[in-house]
């Protein structure tokens, strides 16, 4: 399960750098110079603005997952009957 969230990180974490690279942090930087703290900034400036991205990465980490979990049901075969006497 680690294994499977780590592969599925990977993805969300360039999608998120992505946008972070084109990201203004001068409208950071303002926000702290008004006097807000630097939680209300991550929360009220930063996250609305790379929410977008965050729910594009989730996305394709979901898709990513279903389709891992079909291909390794096809290709672990049928369930074993247990004996039951």
């Amino acid at each position: 399960m680690l294994a499977h969230a780590t592969f599925g990180m990977a993805f969300v974490a360039v999608i998120v750098q992505a946008r972070l690279a084109a990201f203004d942090r001068s409208l950071e930087e303002a926000a702290l110079d008004l006097g807000a703290r630097p939680w209300k900034v991550l929360l009220v400036i930063t996250l609305p603005l790379i929410a977008p991205s965050l729910i594009t990465g989730w996305l394709l980490a979901f898709t990513l997952s279903l389709d891992d979990l079909v291909i390794a049901s096809f290709v672990s075969g049928p369930p074993r009957r247990r004996c039951r006497w």
